[in-house]
């Protein structure tokens, strides 16, 4: 139980509060940290969460989907509601985690 709430609440701060700041703070480099979060941030993350996940799969399995989710709303959120281009992502972040998930299970069982 305290692993999937501190998985919640690092998705919660990796997935929208950064996202949040950089929109509100970053200015004109804000574009540039947004690529950074997209193509290296979050993949990282899907990643870490996907292989801690996996070393409990019948207690975590859910958890690739709530971050993907979060990731979604947070998105919309903060930029653009309905953008389909976030959803895209979200379920490449999506895909991302349940395969990592699904080899480090098959690995550790």
């Amino acid at each position: 139980m305290k692993r999937n709430i501190k998985w919640t609440v690092l998705s919660l701060v990796i997935l929208f509060a950064l996202p949040l700041l950089v929109a509100k703070f970053a200015g004109t480099s804000g574009m540039a940290l947004c690529f950074i979060m997209f193509f290296a941030v979050n993949p990282v993350f899907f990643i870490a969460e996907g292989i801690a996940s996996g070393k409990s799969i019948k207690r975590h399995w859910f958890m690739p989907l709530l971050s993907a989710l979060i990731y979604l709303l947070s998105m919309w959120v903060v930029f653009d509601m309905g953008e389909t281009a976030f959803a895209l992502y979200s379920g490449i972040y999506l895909a991302i985690g349940i395969i990592v998930m699904l080899i480090t299970s098959a690995i550790y069982y």
